[in-house]
């Protein structure tokens, strides 16, 4: 199958991945694989805090391990996202403790809370900040593509312009050599 086609077929599936490698194409099967492995443990596994931690950490650990190893996304700043993603989730799943009867203090469950939305929001930030820089550099990339088309449209004209100024002396030329020789 042909690249174009193959992006018109799946290209939702894989998008920001590198679909040329083989193994990033493993990229949605561990990602559904991880979400059923969430909703087993919030259904199933709902009476035991533990063992949804446990579930949870072990289908974050798995993705990050595909995600170290194979970097399947398409560029750097994609990999480096989506690991980082991964590991705040890892964080977030392991701080889920820190709200259960295993810290009998509630003042300190709640302050807890609070450490963990500011790791949240901050990751949240990273996040937004990341795609703030990738609209830069689309725009900036848009902007010199239109500047490079403007400027090569302004070359264009010039050359027909001169190419017409040729074809006109080339004439005169050739006139007067007519001329000379009658």
């Amino acid at each position: 199958m042909g690249k174009k086609q193959y992006i018109d077929k799946y290209g939702s599936l894989y998008q920001n991945v590198n679909h040329e490698k083989s193994y990033s194409l493993r990229f949605t099967l561990y990602f559904c694989i991880r979400r059923l492995i969430f909703a087993f443990a919030i259904i199933v596994l709902r009476f035991s805090i533990v063992f949804q931690i446990l579930a949870t950490d072990l289908a974050v650990m798995g993705m990050l391990t595909f995600y170290v190893s194979e970097l399947p996304m398409v560029d750097g700043p994609n990999n480096f996202i989506q690991i980082f993603n991964e590991v705040v989730i890892c964080l977030v799943v392991i701080s889920m403790v820190a709200f259960t009867n295993f810290i009998p203090n509630p003042v300190h469950r709640y302050n807890n809370g609070y450490y963990l939305l500011y790791f949240v929001g901050g990751s949240v930030c990273v996040n937004m900040a990341i795609l703030l820089v990738n609209i830069v550099r689309l725009i900036s990339k848009a902007y010199r593509n239109w500047m490079y088309k403007k400027a090569l449209t302004k070359h264009i004209a010039k050359t027909e312009e001169l190419q017409l100024q040729l074809k006109k002396k080339l004439a005169e030329v050739k006139s007067e050599r007519d001329k000379t020789k009658r």
